[in-house]
């Protein structure tokens, strides 16, 4: 996906600016591929209170704050990015050349010991595909149960 794409899917429910050279530099000491990167220089959510589909973003500062204050995410490979409607999180996976996935909340909230990759299933093959599909509210699923693949239980 071009960036013009990138940038107009992204700005159809959030105000979009571009993000500043410290979160870029930081974006790469934390191991996010380069594609996600592009996407993200291009520009992200100015604030947390626009939509992505059905979900919320999380503003750049909050991105970075979010993996200061809870690391445990970052150590499982995973970038926390924003939240579905009903609070799971949406995250770079940052161990798979930035997939985007959905983590349930309803497992890992509660449970520290629980694994985090355990309770992932990816969405989409990155920043760019997500931002796309997340407006195809028919395509998109709209939570972690949703995305899961039927397991037959």
């Amino acid at each position: 996906m071009e960036p013009s794409e990138y940038l107009a899917c992204l700005g159809r429910g959030v105000d979009v600016v571009p993000s500043d050279p410290e979160f870029l530099e930081w974006l790469v000491s934390v191991g996010v591929d380069v594609r996600t990167r592009a996407y993200f220089a291009a520009g992200w959510a100015a604030e947390s209170d626009g939509m992505i589909g059905t979900g919320y973003p999380l503003t750049a500062d909050a991105i970075m704050a979010t993996a200061h204050d809870e690391p445990r995410w970052l150590r499982h490979g995973f970038l926390l990015i924003g939240s579905c409607g009903n609070g799971d999180p949406v995250a770079i996976d940052v161990r798979d050349q930035g997939a985007i996935c959905f983590l349930s909340h309803e497992v890992l909230w509660p449970d520290d010991e629980a694994d985090p990759r355990e309770w992932s299933v990816i969405v989409a093959a990155g920043l760019g595909d997500f931002v796309k599909l997340a407006w195809d509210l028919d395509a998109c699923p709209i939570d972690f149960w949703d995305a899961r693949p039927d397991d037959g239980a």
